[in-house]
C-alpha cells in the first residue's frame, strides 16, 4: 500500500462499525505475528494490534483467545514485543470494561506517529508519594503536555498554578542488570557511580522518545 496509515485507519474505521468483522482482524492480525521471519513486518502487526485494542473490543467467544495470546507473547517473547504486548493486554481489559469500545479513530499522523515511537505503560504519582494512576496506556502521537492535562482533569485542579505543572521521569534501570549490555567504555566510565537524578520533560516531548521501557514510573511536580 502507497499510504499504510491510511490502511490502518479503514480496519479501525470498519471494525468499530460492523462488530461482526472484529473477530477476523484479530485472527488476520495473529496470523501475521505467528513465525513471521520479518521484523519489521511483526512491528506494523504489533502496532495495528495496539490501536485495535485501543477502539473496538473482540467478541465474547474470542476473547479468552486474544488474551491467551498477548500474554503468551508477552511472557516468551522479547524486546519490544514484550512491551507491545503489554501495552495491549492493559489497553484490552480497560477496553473489554467499557464495553462496546471508544469509538476513537485515529488520523493519519496519529498512526504515523506508531512508527516513530513506541506506546508505553506510565504510572503517575505526586511529589508526595500519592497515585494518580497505574499502567497507563499512553499512545505514541501523546505528548507530555497532553498527560498533564489529562491528570490535572483527573485530580479536579481548579488552581490556576497547575499552568506550571511539569512531569519528571526518575530512571530506575541499573548497569548492573545482567539482562543489559553496556559497552566497556561506558561500563567502566568515571560517571558510571554517580546517582542518576530526575529528569524534567517538556510539554513537547513524547514518553515515549524518552523510555525504552514499557513500565514508566513518572512524576508530577
Amino acid at each position: 500500500m502507497p499510504y499504510p496509515a491510511i490502511l490502518a485507519q479503514e480496519i479501525l474505521q470498519k471494525g468499530y462499525d460492523n462488530p461482526p468483522l472484529r473477530d477476523e482482524i484479530f485472527a488476520l492480525i495473529i496470523k501475521q505475528l505467528t513465525a513471521n521471519p520479518r521484523p519489521e513486518s511483526v512491528a506494523k502487526g504489533w502496532q495495528v494490534l495496539c490501536m485495535c485494542v485501543h477502539t473496538f473490543p473482540p467478541s465474547i467467544e474470542f476473547e479468552n483467545f486474544l488474551l491467551h495470546f498477548i500474554l503468551e507473547r508477552r511472557d516468551r517473547g522479547r524486546g519490544a514485543v514484550v512491551d507491545y504486548a503489554n501495552f495491549c493486554l492493559h489497553s484490552l481489559e480497560a477496553i473489554l470494561a467499557n464495553g462496546d469500545g471508544t469509538g476513537f479513530i485515529p488520523s493519519a499522523l496519529e498512526i504515523l506517529a506508531y512508527k516513530q515511537r513506541p506506546p508505553v505503560l506510565a504510572s503517575i504519582y505526586l511529589v508526595d508519594g500519592n497515585t494518580i494512576t497505574e499502567n497507563l496506556p499512553i499512545t505514541p502521537d501523546l505528548q507530555v503536555g497532553n498527560i498533564i492535562d489529562m491528570c490535572t482533569g483527573w485530580l479536579d485542579l481548579k488552581d490556576p498554578r497547575t499552568s506550571t505543572f511539569g512531569l519528571f521521569v526518575y530512571d530506575l534501570g541499573e548497569y548492573d542488570d545482567p539482562t543489559i549490555i553496556i559497552e566497556s567504555s561506558i561500563k567502566n566510565a568515571p560517571f558510571r557511580p554517580l546517582i542518576r537524578t530526575p529528569r524534567p520533560l517538556r510539554n513537547d516531548e513524547y514518553l515515549g522518545d524518552v523510555v525504552v521501557q514499557v513500565s514508566l514510573f513518572v512524576y508530577i511536580y
